[in-house]
């Protein structure tokens, strides 16, 4: 059988990417794993956090009591339960779910909103974020009564220019929030 110089040199070539492909692939699992564990060491940190800041929105800090039936936390203050926090996501973010975690006093008042992840467009969207901009300071505070839209809507809410569905998503998600704990 004779060797044609063409059917190797293919074989040569496929060989080659084939085994590209196995290291690259195998660098990009390796990286994963590497990698894994310290983005969740440092999102639970960030969640910690905000849970500490929100747990004091009522003055001083309380303690967090974990509520498996709120799916959230109470804030205990000298054995009394004096407010909630509570997780909610929504999926109708411009740039997918935003998730956030919300403190609300016992008289169902949102004392503070904070974002804890997302994947909103940067320098519009993310200004959610509260390391990014000011505009989510505008939920703390209000009281039930509150008109949960956006104030081209006819609502008590800013909007972030060029981010109306982000705004929008987060609007209505505290408005769920505090209508569930009504």
């Amino acid at each position: 059988m004779a060797i044609n110089i063409r059917n190797s040199t293919l074989l040569a070539s496929v060989l080659a990417l084939g085994l590209f492909a196995f290291l690259t692939m195998g660098m990009t699992f390796l990286f994963f794993y590497m990698t894994e564990e310290p983005i969740q060491r440092g999102q639970f940190a960030h969640r910690q956090q905000i849970l500490a800041s929100l747990a004091s929105s009522l003055g001083e800090p309380g303690a967090l009591q974990f509520n498996p039936r709120a799916q959230g936390y109470d804030i205990v203050k000298a054995g009394a339960k004096v407010g909630v926090i509570i997780a909610a996501t929504t999926p109708a973010g411009y740039g997918g779910s935003i998730s956030m975690l919300a403190a609300l006093a016992n008289n169902g008042t949102l004392l503070a909103l904070r974002i804890t992840q997302h994947a909103e467009t940067p320098g519009l969207g993310d200004k959610i974020d509260s390391t990014k901009s000011d505009w989510i300071y505008q939920f703390d505070g209000r009281p039930p009564s509150t008109v949960w839209r956006l104030r081209q809507e006819g609502g008590d809410f800013d909007a972030l220019t060029g981010a109306t569905i982000t705004s929008r998503a987060v609007v209505r998600t505290a408005a769920k929030i505090v209508q569930t704990q009504q």
